[in-house]
């Protein structure tokens, strides 16, 4: 008898028998009346026999109700003690009756009525009650058990708000349940549903309670016993958070915990500690949230003391200890810690033996040790010496203070800022005394970006208006700038800034940011490389260098030839298409035109001396074997191929194009023009160029920051129609282009969770036909998709251009020819 099979019957009393009643008639026979009046007669006579025979002999027993209404249960407590009620004893016990019902394993929804019957905290007193880590068996007649925690059945507030009062019920619905089902275990959840996620919410993760799986599962038939023992002895560990408000974690919370957030750690000795990871118990107590670490709080590097029962303690930032995998632990090799480690111990990667805290009495959150200027080495300056400069030192330096702003290749203007720092010129002076050079700059990442003597020297940059017109150029001053508005860089200490008292507008690309080392390099000679599609851009050297350095586009080959290993690196060749080729969201982060590249066209790489070769749209779609190289063994190319080369492990030399001046996009094939309205925080025009590069992107496509297991945004749903045939459609996710718009990272686009918790709509419309579907069904559901391929082509007729489908949508929800996705009943 399964938690699930002992309350299959969703209403408990409607398998009996019930007469059937007919509605009375008006007025009455003689043979009616006189039979009334004998009635009356009878009752009149009848009552007080009954009365003078009920109180005239004590020690009769029998009782109408106990012959009809059969219940026994036993129940047995701690100390021995043990106490049978029946259906009278119940009767004479505090009654307590509510609407309820529960969800079974496959999350169905049963037993809707009204329960009414004691509660079994009430019970539990009858035979010495319970304490914390006792545990109440209830056995029903078949054999099936079900085991309770003292905190299930002594219920307090938080208990009462989640799951409600647990009864042994025997009413259904006000009248006396059927034989086959009472008496019966009931939650009486306070929102009449106990669900399977109100279960996992108050059920316990010791051993003896998983064979409880659903919230029916505790929903127990025919109770015949009731059994009191002691599982364990319950401990208290106190939590105390930055505002000096304390929770009590006890054993039967901690197992919870550490079944849903377990860790282990192995020592020296190959023994292994388990239990559950530091950052969960933190999330107990860092913000409102105790289901989640709040990761942006230990950003701050705030503080966090274990303290043993003998008043022992140590003090940790709490950010190196989570980004540890520290733990705390209260089972050793499988079996609870010994006397002299429990209730918990301190374990992890990075701690020594000594700050290993045993018997655990409180975790304390502490506010951030107070900030000290770091002496460590911040910069590095390479020339024909070497400096090492600390923070301090490089602040003691002559500083120059003054505005700048850059501008995003999107045309987004970031600043005017004040910036304070060395000019750089300055630096290089220290190292370096020779002719013309070039200073490449390093940063903590390794992105590497190199300026020109012009730069360094004499400030000479080009600038811009606030819309991205070129100024042409101008004189500014080029610093290492370590302060922003009077205040320190804290997260990259140091960048390059390119101030002016005219508050100069530059390029983006020149402010390297997280700046660890400049060094002096050779005179490098600059050039420009035209690309030439949809749109036309030419992209200098630095912005070349830029993109190589980038984590997400760096690309290599490597080969052997009689003088050893060399190494091509550069940018794969698609990526420099998707500059011109039309596809990019308003973030404009190169996103490839898939839709533009199945359509068909030619890639020609030409040289300065008008050698070229082409390459079919196909081949260089998302291809990262075919690179344009900058570099070879990691300096600039040799002449004869600089300043850059086509290069890749299956071209054919003759492919390998050298010096190239100009890649274009020639032969242009039609394609869709339609477009996809996205409103909510703010509003989006999404092109079918980028909603299908959307499907296809991965790593390379960072406009859209999702991807799943593949390394796309795709998504299908394949049915079989009514001649057995299987078909697919292929799109994306719902919730993901949601998350375009939900105000969550605009530079991302993650999901917002805050505002989801707001029950918001999402409506898909069609011209004058829409479909509302609440967020909390679209909220990371892979199944529900907007597609725009059907069996690997394109969408039709009066589906054309998107489509919403899925396993689970209506055939009314599944709206054809969408062109606006929209959040309505946004949270204020």
């Amino acid at each position: 008898m399964s938690g699930d099979s002992a309350a299959t019957n969703g209403n408990p009393a409607s398998d009996g028998g019930s007469e059937s009643i007919s509605p009375k008639k008006k007025g009455a026979s003689a043979t009616v009346k006189i039979a009334a009046i004998a009635v009356i007669v009878i009752l009149l006579i009848a009552v007080p026999l009954g009365y003078f025979i009920l109180t005239g002999d004590e020690d009769e027993d029998d009782d109408d109700d106990d012959e009809t209404v059969e219940i026994s249960v036993f129940l047995t407590g701690k100390a021995g003690m043990s106490y049978t009620v029946n259906y009278t004893t119940l009767e004479g016990m505090d009654f307590v009756e509510a609407v309820s019902s529960y969800q079974n394993s496959f999350g169905n929804w049963r037993g809707l009525g009204t329960y009414g019957g004691v509660e079994l905290r009430d019970l539990a007193d009858l035979v010495g009650g319970m304490e914390p880590g006792d545990v109440m068996t209830i056995t029903a007649t078949d054999g099936y058990r079900s085991n309770l925690t003292y905190y299930q059945v002594y219920a307090d507030a938080e208990y009462l708000t989640t799951q409600g009062q647990m009864i042994l019920a025997y009413e259904y619905n006000s009248s006396v349940m059927d034989e086959e089902d009472r008496p019966m275990i009931a939650v009486l959840a306070p929102d009449e549903a106990f669900s399977n996620d109100d279960f996992n919410a108050t059920c316990s993760r010791d051993p003896e309670f998983l064979s409880s799986t659903s919230a029916g599962s505790l929903w127990v038939k025919t109770v015949g016993t009731i059994g009191i023992s002691e599982l364990y002895e319950e401990w208290t560990v106190n939590l105390t958070d930055l505002d000096n408000v304390t929770t009590e974690l006890t054993r039967t919370d901690f197992v919870r915990l550490a079944y849903f957030n377990s860790a282990e750690w192995t020592d020296d000795e190959d023994g292994v500690y388990s239990g559950a990871t530091l950052s969960s118990a933190l999330g107990l107590i860092d913000d409102d949230d105790p289901a989640t670490f709040n990761q942006t709080l230990a950003d701050t590097e705030y503080q966090v003391q274990v303290m043993a029962s003998d008043d022992f303690n140590k003090t940790f930032v709490a950010k190196y200890l989570v980004e540890n995998g520290t733990l705390l632990a209260n089972m050793f090799n499988g079996t609870a810690l010994g006397e002299e480690d429990a209730p918990l111990r301190i374990v992890g990667d990075n701690m020594t033996g000594g700050q290993m805290v045993s018997m655990i009495a409180t975790v304390t959150m502490l506010p951030p040790a107070e900030p000290e200027v770091p002496e460590e080495v911040a910069l590095t300056v390479e020339g024909t010496t070497t400096m090492d400069f600390t923070l301090s030192e490089l602040q003691a330096l002559t500083a120059s203070t003054s505005m700048g702003a850059f501008i995003k290749s999107t045309g987004t203007v970031i600043g005017p800022y004040e910036y304070t720092g060395v000019p750089l010129k300055d630096l290089i002076a220290m190292v370096y005394s020779g002719g013309e050079y070039s200073v490449e700059v390093v940063a903590a990442d390794d992105y590497t970006i190199i300026y020109n003597y012009s730069q360094v020297e004499d400030g000479l940059f080009e600038h811009f208006d606030s819309a991205g017109t070129s100024l042409g150029y101008d004189t500014f001053t080029m610093v290492m700038a370590y302060a922003q508005d009077g205040l320190p860089l804290v997260d990259m200490v140091l960048r390059i800034a390119i101030i002016d008292d005219s508050e100069p507008i530059t390029s983006s690309d020149l402010w390297a940011k997280m700046v660890r080392t400049v060094r002096v390099v050779p005179f490098i000679e600059e050039w420009t490389l035209e690309l030439n599609g949809t749109t036309v851009m030419d992209m200098n050297r630095q912005t070349f260098e830029a993109i190589a350095s980038c984590d997400y586009h760096e690309v290599s080959w490597s080969f052997e030839n009689e003088t050893g290993t060399h190494t091509y690196t550069g940018i794969a060749l698609w990526i420099l298409i998707s500059a011109v080729d039309g596809a990019d969201g308003p973030e404009g982060e190169y996103t490839f035109n898939d839709l533009l590249a199945f359509a068909g066209y030619t890639v020609r790489v030409t040289a300065s001396d008008g050698y070229n070769k082409t390459f079919s749209s196909m081949q260089v779609a998302r291809n990262d074997s075919i690179i344009v190289a900058n570099r070879l063994d990691g300096v600039p190319l040799p002449d004869d191929k600089w300043p850059l080369k086509i290069v890749g492990n299956w071209l054919a030399s003759k492919y390998m194009v050298g010096q190239i001046v100009n890649i274009s996009i020639e032969n242009l094939q039609p394609v869709p023009d339609w477009e996809l309205t996205l409103i909510g925080t703010r509003t989006v025009v999404m092109s079918a160029e980028t909603l299908v590069s959307m499907y296809y992107s991965g790593l390379h496509g960072p406009w859209f920051n999702y991807s799943d297991e593949d390394g796309t945004h795709a998504a299908f749903y394949t049915f079989t129609n009514e001649t057995d045939v299987e078909h697919t459609y292929a799109g994306i996710p719902l919730w993901m282009l949601v998350a375009i718009v939900d105000g969550e990272d605009l530079d991302h686009y993650e999901f917002n969770d805050t505002l989801a918790a707001g029950e918001y709509s999402v409506n898909i419309s069609s011209g004058d036909y829409d479909v509302n579907l609440p967020i909390s069904t679209v909220a990371y559901n892979g199944s529900i998709i907007l597609a725009f391929m059907y069996d690997g082509e394109l969408l039709i007729d009066e589906e054309y251009p998107l489509r919403l489908v899925g396993e689970y949508l209506s055939k009314s929800q599944s709206v054809k020819a969408v062109d606006t996705i929209e959040l309505i009943d946004l949270p204020a």
